[in-house]
């Protein structure tokens, strides 16, 4: 063998690899996009359950039929509508046209409402900027599945989403337990974006359902939320339910405020005769990352108080710490020795 003839078979040996590297697209039958979406047509619940799954594993290769998955999502099988919606949300951007469709069901039905809802809002993600102006008009809608389902799509966009973090804001004294979690959530998510919106709604005159959502909404920002601590810290002296000054001093805590400063406000509301107060007082405690250093010797010194409201408020307190109360046991056992508690 030549040397040419060396070179040209190793050349045809390299470009066999290349052809074999490359899907065979000439070659292999592709599935028929709109065949496969007449196929959600018909009447067998099986045979349209196989076609929606082949449209959602096509991704957005299923983007011609999307008018055809629009109208399947009327079927009456769960199955079906599931898998219609989600390959709808697999095509992505190009499922422009199913927004309208997908609002309507993000609304809920039947027994399954919740689940319509979540797909439904994670298609909406997928399709993106178009999707939003749909998304931010179902953050007023009446029905709160919907309103749910627009916070989360919004959320599950990120920084894209974080446009709408004044109107997801709005909600956050929503009636709906749900969908106030949703936009505490969302406005984590949201990051730097929502602070600033956040600490504006601690301002006196702020219906006090806001102001502690607000609150309870900051504590998921921990200590990224540094210029939060002193409007938090000035809520502690105002004339507030003990719910809202409770939630503020363990959102202080979970913000990582300084645990020196934090130990007599924590000491003196575990204290307090209102119990609101008192227990958000001792879920702080439980969070701090000190408290035998910074909590324990004054709580042992309250267990010798005159007061007996006072020493059993300190006893359950210290009892909540477990081994870091293990320095106030020596006040505990003298106290016992000496026949009086």
């Amino acid at each position: 063998m030549t040397l040419l003839a060396f070179h040209r078979r190793r050349l045809f040996a390299l470009e066999l690899c290349l052809i074999a590297s490359i899907p065979n697209v000439l070659c292999q039958d592709q599935p028929d996009v709109l065949a496969l979406g007449q196929l959600l047509k018909h009447p067998k619940k099986e045979e349209r359950r196989e076609a929606a799954y082949e449209l959602m594993q096509l991704g957005d290769a299923s983007a011609p039929a999307v008018r055809q998955l629009v109208r399947a999502m009327g079927d009456d099988d769960d199955q079906v509508w599931t898998r219609v919606v989600m390959s709808l949300a697999a095509i992505g951007p190009k499922a422009t046209y199913a927004i309208p469709a997908l609002i309507d069901d993000m609304g809920g039905k039947g027994r399954y409402a919740e689940q319509h809802s979540q797909r439904c809002s994670f298609a909406l993600s997928r399709i993106g900027a178009a999707a939003k102006p749909a998304l931010v008009k179902a953050l007023s809608d009446d029905n709160h599945h919907r309103r749910w389902g627009a916070v989360h799509a919004l959320s599950l966009m990120g920084s894209e989403g974080a446009e709408h973090a004044a109107e997801v804001s709005a909600l956050l004294a929503d009636s709906n337990e749900a969908v106030r979690h949703a936009v505490s959530d969302a406005l984590h998510v949201f990051g730097a974006t929502s602070l600033p919106l956040l600490i504006e709604k601690l301002a006196d005159g702020t219906e006090p359902e806001v102001q502690l959502a607000a609150i309870q909404a900051l504590a998921l920002f921990k200590k990224e939320a540094n210029e939060a601590r002193l409007p938090l810290l000035s809520l502690l002296g105002k004339r507030l339910s003990a719910e809202t000054r409770g939630s503020a001093l363990a959102t202080l805590v979970a913000l990582g405020m300084d645990e020196d400063l934090l130990a007599p406000l924590l000491i003196e509301a575990v204290l307090s005769k209102e119990s609101a107060l008192r227990d958000h007082a001792m879920q702080g405690i439980l969070t701090m990352l000190h408290p035998a250093q910074h909590l324990v010797p004054t709580l042992s010194a309250l267990l010798l108080d005159h007061s007996y409201d006072v020493r059993a408020l300190a006893a359950a307190t210290l009892s909540r710490l477990g081994s870091d109360a293990v320095p106030a046991a020596h006040v505990v056992m003298a106290r016992l020795s000496e026949g009086g508690w």
